[in-house]
């Protein structure tokens, strides 16, 4: 325009078609974060919940354990008698 060049033609079909196209992606992107973020809450959750378990686990085997030493310590009674 200034510089004397003239601005390319475009039609509005073809403006219209590379707005489209330019919303379909920013769309995907807001998509594709959207999904990475309800993973990775997932993921937290999950490592929760894993951790939980294990230390159910550990305390059920601390019971085991000591239920053991009392059964043990019951059979030497029984047996001293």
């Amino acid at each position: 325009m200034t510089s004397g060049k003239e601005l390319p033609d475009f039609s509005d079909c073809e403006e219209t078609m590379d707005s489209k196209i330019r919303h379909q992606l920013l769309r995907l992107q807001e998509i594709l974060v959207s999904q990475k973020q309800d993973a990775q809450k997932e993921r937290k959750e999950l490592q929760a919940e894993k951790n939980l378990v294990k230390k159910g686990q550990e305390e059920l085997q601390e019971e085991k354990l000591l239920m053991k030493e009392t059964e043990n310590e019951f059979q030497q009674k029984i047996s001293k008698g």
